[in-house]
């Protein structure tokens, strides 16, 4: 069976780093981009079964990647990641559809579980 693909779109190349031997060791193949203008191309090129997305970037925050990502694959999983707690943000990504919202401080124990759950 082929390895369900993962699409990381984070600004941060140390979190990159560390996620990719997570996911990699998870079974999942995968791939970043360094923010959302990247993670759009890289989309269109991977065609990932899932995407993880941070929300606070510098090029292009999540939740305007977010839109991007819906014009191009409404029904595509998207978790979203941040270190940001506010409500006004995660209300407009449950509308943009995400499927679920990590707070980056807790990952380890809820990631997985989520991308698990996504991918069924």
């Amino acid at each position: 069976m082929k390895n369900k693909k993962i699409l990381l779109i984070d600004d941060e190349r140390d979190f990159v780093r560390i996620m990719k031997k997570k996911i990699e060791s998870w079974g999942y193949d995968f791939s970043s981009a360094n923010g959302g203008v990247s993670g759009i191309k890289v989309l269109a090129k991977v065609k990932p079964d899932l995407i993880v997305l941070d929300l606070i970037m510098s090029e292009m925050d999540g939740l305007t990647t977010l839109k991007e990502i819906r014009k191009i694959n409404k029904k595509i999983p998207v978790i979203m990641l941040t270190s940001h707690k506010g409500f006004d943000l995660i209300k407009e990504a449950e509308d943009l559809g995400v499927t679920a919202y990590v707070f980056k401080m807790n990952i380890d124990p809820n990631l997985r579980s989520l991308i698990t759950g996504a991918l069924k």
